[in-house]
């Protein structure tokens, strides 16, 4: 068993490093990302935190408050705590207005050819993004990808979707 753990932890530890390959060319001339903090088995968004940093960006993640999502200007790649249901969050109280990020990395739990997406099901993202003018990036493993997602009248579609097999525009 244990094993198995860790031959797929480094599976999915190189698939995650060719979507950060991919998600560095796509970021070089942007100035301020939001970011998701990744939970359980999402792609680990930290080690691109860590390079968005390092390369002098900004950087905002994401925390829901009072059922709304909102941003927070991080002030390094450590600047979170574990929050309810052992989800990271940002410390910072520093909001972030939509406008002020010029690309956004979300989450997804599936998506289709035309970039369309299926989010964890309380809209969220989609509510926010409905405010949200910059470049929409969602990441996921190939695996992820579905025939058709079947999208309602407020559901955002993204501008480009990155796995670690290809990307789509």
């Amino acid at each position: 068993m244990f094993l198995r753990q860790q031959q797929l932890k480094k599976e999915y530890e190189e698939k995650d490093a060719l979507i950060y390959e991919s998600m560095k060319k796509i970021l070089r001339g942007k100035e301020h990302i939001g970011i998701f903090l990744s939970f359980k088995s999402e792609i680990n968004t930290f080690p691109i935190v860590k390079w968005l940093f390092e390369k002098g960006k900004k950087v905002s993640s994401s925390k829901i408050e009072n059922q709304t999502l909102n941003f927070y200007c991080l002030r390094d790649e450590n600047d979170t705590h574990l929050g309810t249901y052992q989800i990271p969050m940002p410390n910072s109280e520093a909001i972030t207005l939509p406008n002020e990020m010029d690309a956004m990395i979300v989450p997804l739990l599936a998506f289709d050819k035309t970039k369309n997406r299926v989010g964890y099901g309380k809209g969220y993202y989609d509510r926010y993004l409905q405010q949200y003018q910059g470049l929409k990036i969602g990441i996921a493993y190939a695996f992820q990808y579905i025939e058709e997602v079947v999208m309602d009248e407020h559901d955002i579609a993204m501008d480009i979707i990155i796995t670690e097999e290809q990307i789509y525009y």
